[in-house]
């Protein structure tokens, strides 16, 4: 300033100097050595092994024995959600950031697996593309947005465009045809959300663009989103014998214990399976009938305190990257909730799957990987951004000076 910089130039300008924020922040991350979460770790761990206890509880309402009920890769994709979510949990999050393009090119092979079926190309169709269905591939959109504006932060137009990308991805893969079958609303909320995720990236100074032409585009887009999903979304299950079979497990039901007639609702639920619908989609059902109305509606309200704190733990972040990154992921789950537990009473007609808790394949891993995101910003929830720090630094010995 003193040799004629004007104050926001000279900030900019201390600001390059220091160099890349990513790297920085992974120098500072060895250097300070923050704490890990391991009480997050444990609470998901926890979470993730109540998840699989309920399965077995549903099961055996149903007249299935333990191990019938564990197979069908539920143990295994129990077991391997562990992996994401020590690796996350474990690890800074700036090394995601950094490898944040490979993440989305391989998101964007995946969905154009689900467009044009790869085994039209090559000769056998890969057992991973089975399991990455549209509603995982939304579940994650969120996620790989926010990864995407926290490495393209500081850049113009074009990197808000490639942030733009997934969103519009997922939109093209809702309109496609062969896809009507799908739970399309939740999906396009997803993207909604994604959309989201975006306009609080522009709103703190992620890219050198318009804010307000920003805003008009990215609030459009959410308004088509949200618009679509009204469009295609069920507020009444189309199947009036699936209504009567959750009435006839939900009736009787006790404030603790079994319901009244246990025998009446184990047929009604072996009805229910035998009907195709899973245990995992329209679970909450056969707790309240196995467990009482009181355990399931603490179970519930401790979930959503449990995102709810998140949310604004989150909020409060001084690193606005590592905030966007815990705002997303937490973001993410609280929708999942919202969505999943009026659809599992058969309230609405579209699912997603309950956070750690409803069995679902690779949505699981996806929701463990969440968590595990959050714990890792939260091991360095102390830290300033590396630049804010510097800047800050600046100011002061400029004013003792």
């Amino acid at each position: 300033m003193a040799s004629g910089l004007s104050e926001d130039e000279a900030e900019r300008r201390t600001t390059e100097d220091m160099g890349d924020a990513l790297l920085v922040g992974g120098e500072l991350d060895a250097a300070h050595r923050p704490a890990t979460q391991w009480k997050g770790i444990a609470i998901t761990m926890l979470l993730l092994a109540l998840g699989l206890g309920i399965q077995v509880v549903n099961g055996r309402l149903a007249g299935c024995s333990i191990m019938d009920t564990l197979t069908g890769n539920r143990a295994l994709f129990t077991a391997l959600a562990l992996a994401p979510l020590c690796l996350l949990a474990l690890t800074d999050y700036t090394h995601w950031i950094r490898w944040s393009l490979p993440i989305m090119v391989a998101w964007l092979i995946c969905m154009a697996h689900r467009l044009i079926p790869l085994q039209r190309l090559i000769a056998y169709d890969p057992a991973i593309f089975r399991v990455l269905v549209p509603q995982v591939l939304a579940v994650s959109l969120p996620m790989v947005t926010a990864l995407l504006a926290c490495r393209l932060r500081g850049r113009g137009q074009g990197a808000f465009a490639v942030g733009l990308f997934p969103a519009a991805s997922m939109m093209l893969l809702c309109g496609e045809y062969r896809y009507t079958g799908f739970d399309i609303a939740p999906c396009m909320l997803m993207v909604a959300l994604g959309l989201l995720v975006l306009t609080l990236a522009v709103r703190d100074g992620f890219f050198k663009i318009s804010r307000r032409w920003a805003y008009v585009l990215l609030i459009s887009l959410i308004g088509l989103a949200v618009i679509f999903s009204a469009a295609r979304f069920n507020p009444q299950p189309s199947d009036g014998d699936m209504r009567r079979l959750i009435g006839a497990i939900l009736r009787g039901a006790r404030p603790f214990g079994h319901s009244a007639n246990v025998a009446a609702i184990s047929d009604a639920w072996r009805r229910f399976i035998d009907m195709g619908y899973g245990m995992a989609d329209y679970m909450l059902p056969g707790i309240v009938a196995y467990v009482g109305w009181v355990p399931c509606t603490l179970l519930t309200l401790g979930l959503a305190a449990l995102l709810t704190w998140c949310v604004r733990r989150f909020s409060r972040l001084e690193n606005r990257m590592g905030a966007l990154l815990g705002m997303t992921a937490a973001l993410t789950m609280c929708l999942q909730a919202v969505i999943y537990v009026p659809a599992s009473f058969g309230l609405i007609g579209e699912h997603l799957c309950l956070p750690l808790l409803s069995y679902g394949h690779a949505i699981l891993m996806v929701d463990a990987a969440l968590a595990g995101m959050m714990l890792g910003v939260l091991r360095g929830e102390t830290l300033p951004e590396p630049a804010v720090a510097f800047q800050r630094s600046c100011l002061v010995m400029t004013k003792q000076a």
